[in-house]
């Protein structure tokens, strides 16, 4: 998926508890957790030197490349679940939204086809859509799940912001 797509996905499942009234509140605390969703979701491509982040900080995205290849070892959504669950153990919200946005990131990926690490060491690919609907990256269906999903954004937002003005 494109950074853009994996960023406004992430943002509107970490969104969800705007929308079901989980908190009406826009603190620091609410604006580091989706900061946190926002670095999640775009920070594990790091790993790949042409993307969004991995072209910000190149010197360590060839070395991460060059050493495991793209989508592997940053990809690996065993690992984001156990931080999830680790972190509301901990009650570390902004870890959680962390782990939020890379789980979210994997899933969009696994939509692609494009996921070897997501299940390591216990399977080589994770696909979470059967291979008739699987996606090219760019595709009108990715501009569909963009689209949703900022309109979702901007929904659960405005609600909320309604919520806490009235």
């Amino acid at each position: 998926m494109m950074a853009i797509t994996h960023l406004t996905t992430s943002l509107a499942v970490g969104s969800l508890p705007l929308m079901f009234g989980y908190t009406t509140y826009y603190g620091n605390e609410m604006l580091c957790y989706l900061g946190a969703v926002a670095f999640g979701a775009t920070v594990i491509d790091i790993d790949e030197p042409a993307s969004a982040f991995g072209r910000r900080l190149l010197p360590i995205s060839i070395v991460i490349n060059k050493a495991f290849g793209h989508r592997t070892i940053t990809h690996n959504l065993i690992i984001a679940v156990i931080g999830m669950v680790v972190s509301l153990m901990y009650k570390n919200f902004i870890m959680f939204g962390f782990f939020l946005g890379v789980s979210v990131h994997i899933l969009g990926d696994a939509m692609t086809g494009n996921v070897r690490g997501a299940l390591a060491p216990f399977s080589a690919r994770f696909y979470l859509l059967p291979q008739k609907m699987i996606f090219r990256v760019g595709s009108i269906s990715e501009h569909v799940i963009l689209v949703v999903s900022m309109l979702l954004l901007f929904g659960e937002h405005a609600l909320n912001i309604k919520k806490v003005i009235m």
